[in-house]
């Protein structure tokens, strides 16, 4: 379809589309950036970024108009399927190899690369059995995208299928202090708009969670677009996460379709999310400064 015909269509399909979204700003990414699937925000001048599946191993380093300060390759390792970014209390970056689009990964792990030592270490994990479905290989193995630390534990959510049409996630849950770890279903959830899991972050003091979802569709069998939002959570109990108090914030959509996947807490009341590149613009930083739902 004609560029400037996509960009009509949309603006018909989405004649409000800016309204009701609250207080976003946006910064460019440097194009080393091209597939932003994690981050962590020390601070304006210190965010961290990486790149999904097949890149090189590397932590980018911005500040928060997007300006690139510094670059780290991590020797010793591979970016099979990076994910997801979280830090432990001990300045452990936790890198996620977790992403599984074919479902049948079994070497799914975790790096901790500590930023202040640069010492690294690794944890293999699996999934609690009984959970998911059964094909001819066996179980499936789930997607991951989105997961954060908190209190020695990460937790992890899983990406559910847009192309199967199959949308509930699961919570799981692991130590971090041990090789070889189990990851143990705590919860189950499908968001009401048909949603899938692609990051989540936890504010630093605790009280609040914040899951990154979105969703592909084709208007009318041709038109491709994407909605994302992200859902906060708080008053959260024993880590049943979905029966906390949800506020949903919508980021407002791009003229081309694109995937949202790195969040983080910036401070209380600010979130980071980054999108990937795509053929027409490039990746993207976005600030949403939060209004509490009273």
């Amino acid at each position: 379809m004609n560029p400037v015909k996509h960009i009509i269509l949309l603006i018909l399909i989405f004649p409000n589309c800016y309204q009701a979204f609250g207080q976003q700003s946006r910064f460019l990414l440097p194009p080393q950036i091209h597939e932003a699937s994690g981050l962590i925000a020390l601070n304006e001048d210190s965010l961290l970024w990486i790149n999904d599946s097949g890149n090189d191993p590397v932590i980018f380093i911005t500040d928060i108009k997007g300006k690139l300060v510094d670059s780290i390759y991590i020797k010793g390792i591979r970016n099979k399927d990076w994910e997801e970014l979280s830090m432990d209390n001990k300045g452990n970056v936790i890198i996620g190899d977790i992403g599984n689009n074919c479902r049948c990964r079994e070497d799914l792990r975790f790096y901790l690369w500590n930023l202040y030592s640069g010492e690294l270490d690794s944890m293999l994990y699996s999934y609690q059995k009984g959970i998911w479905k059964e094909n001819e290989n066996g179980e499936i193995i789930p997607d991951m995208e989105g997961f954060y630390w908190y209190n020695d534990s990460l937790h992890l959510f899983s990406k559910g299928n847009i192309w199967a049409k199959e949308y509930e996630q699961v919570h799981y849950a692991l130590l971090t202090n041990k090789k070889v770890q189990v990851a143990k279903a705590l919860s189950f959830y499908t968001f009401a708009h048909k949603r899938v899991v692609t990051g989540a972050a936890i504010r630093k003091d605790g009280k609040e969670i914040a899951i990154l979802a979105y969703t592909f569709r084709r208007f009318l069998g041709l038109i491709p677009y994407s909605k994302a939002e992200v859902y906060l959570y708080t008053d959260v109990h024993n880590h049943q996460i979905w029966t906390g108090k949800e506020q949903v914030i919508k980021l407002k959509p791009r003229i081309v379709p694109t995937q949202y996947e790195a969040i983080d807490y910036l401070d209380r009341d600010r979130i980071i999310v980054g999108s990937e590149r795509t053929k027409a613009f490039k990746g993207q930083g976005k600030i949403i400064e939060i209004k509490r739902a009273k």
